[in-house]
């Protein structure tokens, strides 16, 4: 799984969009533009960064090597917080 193919995934979770933000990493370290109260999947010279940004900040910060890993971890994360919520369940 790609960050192309995120989003259509993240929907069938029942995750409409704007869930998540798929940028570049920034020179200056800033976040990207529009990166507020969502989800982040930021590709960087050091790998691929996957955090929440609220208010100027990052929050549950991961960084990993390759493009599928990141995106993996941030469908299984949602996923299981949908779970949690009800919003979808095992065998559905």
């Amino acid at each position: 799984m790609g960050v192309d193919a995120l989003p259509g995934w993240l929907e069938a979770l029942g995750l409409p969009p704007p869930t998540v933000l798929v940028a570049r990493a920034r020179e200056d370290g800033a976040l990207p533009d529009g990166a507020d109260r969502i989800w982040c999947v930021v590709s960087g010279p050091e790998g691929w960064d996957v955090y929440w940004a609220e208010e100027g900040a990052r929050w549950s910060w991961t960084r990993f090597d390759e493009e599928s890993s990141a995106c993996l971890h941030l469908f299984g994360r949602l996923a299981w917080t949908q779970m949690l919520r009800g919003a979808v369940a095992a065998g559905r």
